[in-house]
């Protein structure tokens, strides 16, 4: 037992060294209320951590209510297994002392800092969250040096992908009616499609919703709308959406006027007595 305690401090020591990458421990996890997934990283620096969150897809986690902040404590440091370790959170005031901006550039809406902190002692730019045994509130937190002691873990987060949707021209016009096209990418979630339409960039009608599946790779989507009015500016747009949200593809617009066949009338020749070509 001694031989692997020392095992692991060596194995703690050399993640902490600046410079050194941060590996990930555990993970993925995914927190039911978002959706997202979670890692967690060996203890190294804050901008080791982040560099590392980067490179999974997200940045080192945002906090934005009570509910995630109790959901990390209760997740990540049970796997530690370092007493008084702390968690590095994307939460900082490096470009600009004072002013806290979170790592994927998320508004600032929640904070929990223990009291007294943040209170840059030292040259302190990086909020983790302190140790669950530490002196209550539980899970608060605290600003700390990029190369903090004790070891600090970064939580990374990386947010479910968006379905996609991409708006296509509008096509097989005939008097009153049109084809509306795009594509939707699912993203690897259950995705359902449809065309946003009307008069204005209000829109104003939506055509049936339709499944494109749970893919990653984009699907064809088409509807015909009818009862348009020639000579009228018409705007769509494909929209699609899944459990965590919706995205809408740029504004096309058409106009059945200006679907018109074009005819033009040219000189007659092959000229004889009874015959001509037109």
């Amino acid at each position: 037992m001694k031989i692997q305690h020392l095992m692991a401090l060596v194995v703690l020591s050399l993640a902490t060294v600046p410079g050194a990458r941060a590996a990930v421990l555990a993970g993925p996890l995914t927190n039911a209320a978002n959706a997202h997934t979670y890692y967690l990283l060996s203890s190294n620096t804050w901008t080791a951590s982040e560099a590392e969150a980067v490179g999974l897809g997200g940045h080192l986690v945002t906090i934005n209510d009570a509910a995630e902040n109790q959901w990390v404590v209760n997740t990540f440091f049970p796997l530690t297994g370092v007493p008084y370790a702390s968690l590095w959170i994307g939460l900082n005031d490096a470009a600009n002392e004072g002013q806290f901006v979170w790592a994927n550039g998320e508004p600032v809406a929640f904070t929990y800092w223990y009291p007294g902190e943040p209170n840059n002692l030292g040259g302190e730019d990086y909020a983790s969250i302190r140790h669950p045994s530490e002196a209550p509130p539980t899970g608060s937190w605290n600003d700390l040096a990029d190369t903090p002691n004790p070891p600090t873990f970064g939580v990374v987060e990386v947010p479910t992908p968006l379905p996609v949707a991409v708006t296509q021209p509008a096509d097989q016009f005939m008097p009153g009616s049109a084809r509306l096209n795009g594509q939707a990418n699912p993203n690897g979630s259950p995705t359902l499609a449809w065309f946003e339409w009307g008069t204005s960039l209000a829109y104003g009608n939506a055509t049936p919703p339709q499944s494109v599946g749970s893919g990653s790779n984009a699907v064809g989507l088409s509807n015909v709308i009818v009862g348009l009015v020639s000579g009228t500016d018409y705007h769509f747009r494909a929209r699609a959406s899944n459990a965590f949200g919706s995205l809408a593809g740029l504004d096309q617009t058409f106009n059945l006027n200006t679907q018109l066949p074009v005819v033009t009338t040219l000189a007659a020749d092959q000229l004889t007595t009874n015959s001509a070509r037109l």
